[in-house]
């Protein structure tokens, strides 16, 4: 028969309980959190699944920020335009209209003032800005891409936004 001593019997009892007052301190976090990964160490695996979703969710809010910055853009592009449109409409009309002989000097003027106000107008289309960006302008879109004489200092270029891994738009 193996005799065993009272210290190692009050050891194992000690080691036993510190175990379980571990357990339940475990579970109380775990609860009181409500998160079944608490420190890397509680699910390594687990731990390196999460930190890719969260990645993931970090990225995707890039790419819905991205978006919306484009489809912004692209509306301001689109509200330029129709403006730019009826201008040309309107200056279409005035040519029109002052190719007969019915119109006199004065009133020739006149139509030429209304013509000056539509290019400044258009020019000021021309150089709409988006943010700090003109959407015209091409790469060169912190400079306004049209000078008041009418001339282009943009490029042909076009910038491009990812909207999804390695996936860009222009």
């Amino acid at each position: 028969m193996t005799r065993v001593s009272e210290n190692s019997s009050t050891d194992a009892f000690k080691f036993s309980l510190g175990k379980t007052k571990s357990k339940v301190e475990d579970l109380q976090l775990k609860g009181g959190t409500l998160k079944k990964i608490n420190k890397p160490s509680d699910n390594p695996l687990g731990n390196i699944q999460y930190q890719g979703i969260q990645s993931r969710d970090e990225y995707n809010e890039q790419y819905l920020k991205n978006g919306n910055k484009a489809i912004a853009r692209l509306n301001a592009a689109e509200d330029a335009l129709v403006q730019l449109s009826e201008i040309l409409s309107r200056a279409k009309e005035l040519a029109v209209y002052q190719a007969s002989d019915i119109y006199d000097g004065k009133d020739r003027s006149k139509v030429a003032s209304e013509v000056k106000e539509l290019r400044n107008q258009a020019l000021a289309l021309a150089n709409k800005r988006e943010g700090v960006r003109y959407i015209f302008g091409g790469f060169n879109s912190l400079k306004p891409p049209f000078s008041s004489d009418g001339k282009y200092h943009g490029d042909n270029n076009y910038l491009t936004l990812e909207v999804a891994k390695d996936f860009f738009i222009p």
